[in-house]
């Protein structure tokens, strides 16, 4: 005898498995999920650097770096050559590493220098450091003309603004005028209307600038143990020059290269 089975009986049914089928997609999805954040949180390599918020604190960790190697290295002797300055470079990324640690990685950073001496090296700005006989302004002025170059050449900056950079490092070398005149011209930049792509460089070199300005005229908020230094106006453009350099591999590299740039240049200055 057949047996005939109610039609609510049947509608509940398939409700059951229609919830069934409803959890399982719902339990797939979940697992795909957290699947695919784990296998993208195993594939972040050394590229992955922190750049989100990171581009208008350049010039802050720039200070805290400096302030930090000073006060540990005051006896620094000239620091010209090859040698030291991987040294310098060792010493400020361990700063920088110690400041925050859970913000800036040392293996991480030390990757993206490696590009960074290359592209130094075939500059000659490595070169440049390690040149004894030649004067410190001519060092400063020249490598800066081929930091210009380089990021000109690999479409990074526009001609218009290396024009005016260019500018900035002639008038810097010609003592006819102040630094607090220098850092006006320099602050004059933000006024003028930039492309996105000259924007972030733009910003990047006056930030450092004018933090670079207080720094070595003991204005640097919980520093004010500097040793007078002669031409300080040679120490803003060689901190914003070493930060405008580092920007092409990123935020981080920026702090860094801005600050070894920058100790050179007191390493040098205090060897006198």
């Amino acid at each position: 005898m057949k047996q005939v089975v109610p039609k609510n009986l049947n509608r509940v049914g398939k409700k059951l498995i229609f919830k069934n089928m409803k959890t399982k997609l719902l339990i797939i999805s979940v697992v795909l999920f957290f699947g695919a954040a784990s296998f993208v949180g195993c594939k972040k390599t050394t590229n992955d650097l922190p750049s989100d918020n990171l581009y208008s604190k350049i010039g802050y960790y720039h200070n805290e770096v400096l302030k930090r190697y000073i006060s540990n290295n005051k006896s620094t002797n000239k620091s010209s050559d090859i040698s030291n300055y991987r040294n310098i470079q060792t010493k400020v990324v361990d700063i920088l590493c110690n400041l925050d640690s859970s913000l800036f990685n040392k293996k991480d950073i030390e990757y993206h220098l490696k590009r960074s001496d290359e592209v130094l090296n075939k500059l000659g700005i490595m070169e440049i450091f390690s040149n004894k006989s030649t004067s410190l302004s001519k060092i400063n002025k020249d490598y800066f003309s081929k930091i210009l170059d380089f990021l000109l050449k690999n479409n990074r900056i526009s001609l218009e603004l290396s024009n005016q950079l260019n500018e900035i490092n002639t008038i810097t070398f010609q003592n006819t005028n102040s630094d607090a005149k220098i850092l006006s011209i320099v602050n004059e930049l933000k006024n003028r209307s930039w492309s996105d792509k000259d924007s972030k460089f733009v910003n990047t070199f006056v930030q450092v600038y004018d933090s670079s300005y207080l720094f070595w005229h003991n204005k640097s908020a919980g520093f004010k143990s500097l040793k007078h230094v002669n031409n300080a106006e040679t120490f803003m453009l060689a901190d914003a020059a070493g930060a405008l350099y580092g920007l092409w591999l990123g935020p981080v590299t920026s702090i860094v290269e801005g600050a070894v740039f920058s100790t050179i240049e007191y390493a040098n200055e205090q060897s006198k």
